[in-house]
């Protein structure tokens, strides 16, 4: 067992292509957080708060990291990753997360292509209300159970 740091930044949800669950796998996705401190004082142009994070996909075989920026007030949950209906490659899906929109005051679930990571979204459905950060989800297809 090896331990190595991916990124400087705060991860957390770390997910993979479940298909890949128990072999090796190229790609990792997770999200990472940074917090705003207020502004230190006049000519600080920080808000008086702010909390940002983004998406990151983690190519693991050549040590790359790429990030999805929502801007800093673009609070991102768990990601999930969906493959591509005939996957191609191990990226060949979606990433799938709720990013809380402050100007609506709601969140809205964003849809990205792992293979075009930084990429404008594939789809961005407006929900009517706020989806809290701490949500947990997952995946799982039609006719089949998450265990199995």
């Amino acid at each position: 067992m090896r331990e190595e740091r991916l990124d400087d930044r705060v991860q957390e949800f770390p997910r993979l292509n479940s298909r890949h669950t128990d072999r090796p796998y190229r790609y990792g996705y997770t999200v990472a957080v940074e917090l705003y401190a207020p502004p230190a004082g006049p000519g600080d142009d920080r808000p008086d708060g702010g909390f940002s994070n983004a998406p990151l996909k983690h190519g693991l075989d050549r040590g790359t990291v790429e990030a999805h920026e929502f801007g800093r007030f673009g609070a991102v949950g768990e990601a999930v990753f969906v493959p591509a209906e005939s996957p191609t490659a191990e990226d060949d899906g979606y990433l799938m997360a709720y990013v809380h929109d402050p100007a609506r005051g709601a969140a809205d679930l964003v849809i990205l292509a792992a293979q075009d990571f930084t990429g404008e979204p594939v789809a961005r459905v407006h929900l009517p209300v706020r989806v809290p950060l701490g949500l947990h989800g997952n995946r799982v297809p039609v006719g089949e159970t998450a265990w199995g």
